[in-house]
């Protein structure tokens, strides 16, 4: 009786061994490593006060915080373009090189407006901005196609005004062998002369002045086989410049100016020999830009610019 209470108690003690047996088998015989102690508490720095570069890390530079919604970015765009206001002018020509001088000192003296020069003979110029080419302002060799634009309804209310007065002479190259300077234009008789440059006479103003001022003098018949014609007045005096005419009849605003001055002599027609150069302008009705546009016509009439145009051999022109 005592060994079977005996066996019986060996058995229940080794079933109680047995989970602790599969978990020693499954760990390899590992123990538990025990928890590293806890680090002591830090405590927390004071909080920094924000400074100028902290602020502005993620957030656009501008003065006005509210200025960074899309309510407000519009308006800030539009200021920027009314800040650079670009006027397109439909120059005549005649206009090449005065309006350098007339442009630089514009912008200076008005910041935000720029001048973009479109050249031509006026009367393509015309017909252009009648076909809606997108000029702001249009400066005429003569006077009477800004007149019909207005006739038209094509420019605005009482912007129409007249800047200068043009003139003609007879220019010659410096390397020329026609006696300019001491016959003038009985040159063109010279037998050494081969062609004449003009401007077109059906476009171009100045080519007008320069046919009736030949037929004035007599000269037209006997030179007419000898005229080329240029597409306007730049191109008349391109001509005579580079040789492929022997002479050409140009505005003295080109003979005045230093590109061609040091390159060329000319001779004055007189002034009653070709009808007066009367040139005008005005703001079209199309522009986007009247407040600017008038700006620029303003300085036109102005005392410093017409001292400009008297320096390129403009004369004043008087009050219609």
């Amino acid at each position: 009786m005592k060994a079977q209470t005996i066996l019986k108690r060996s058995r229940t003690f080794a079933a109680s061994l047995l989970p602790v047996i599969v978990l020693a088998l499954s760990c390899g015989g590992c123990q538990p490593a025990a928890a590293p102690p806890a680090p002591p508490p830090v405590a927390a720095p004071p909080a920094a006060a924000p400074t100028a570069s902290s602020a502005t890390v993620d957030a656009p530079k501008t003065a006005d915080p509210a200025a960074n919604t899309s309510t407000t970015a519009e308006p800030t765009t539009k200021t920027a373009d009314a800040k650079a206001t670009k006027l397109v002018v439909a120059m005549a020509a005649d206009l090449r090189f005065v309006s350098v001088e007339l442009q630089k000192e514009f912008e200076q003296q008005t910041p935000g407006i720029t001048i973009e020069p479109i050249f031509g003979a006026s009367g393509k110029l015309f017909a252009q901005i009648e076909n809606k080419a997108p000029f702001d302002i249009f400066l005429s060799a003569d006077v009477q196609f800004p007149e019909k634009l207005a006739e038209g309804g094509l420019t605005k209310k009482d912007s129409l005004f007249r800047y200068a007065i043009g003139h003609i002479v007879l220019w010659v190259r410096n390397d020329s062998p026609l006696p300019i300077e001491e016959k003038g234009a009985e040159i063109l008789k010279d037998p050494q002369l081969k062609k004449v440059a003009i401007a077109n006479p059906k476009t171009a103003p100045y080519g007008r002045a320069a046919e009736a001022a030949l037929k004035k003098l007599g000269l037209y018949d006997e030179i007419q086989s000898k005229l080329v014609l240029g597409e306007n007045i730049a191109q008349a005096a391109q001509f005579a410049e580079t040789g492929a005419a022997d002479a050409a009849v140009i505005g003295l605003s080109f003979a005045s100016a230093p590109e061609f001055s040091s390159k060329g002599k000319y001779w004055k027609f007189p002034a009653d020999s070709f009808p007066p150069l009367v040139q005008g302008g005005a703001i079209l009705e199309q522009t986007q830009h009247p407040e600017a546009a008038k700006k620029f016509c303003d300085y036109l009439q102005s005392p410093g610019a017409q001292e400009i145009f008297k320096k390129y051999g403009f004369g004043l022109p008087t009050a219609p």
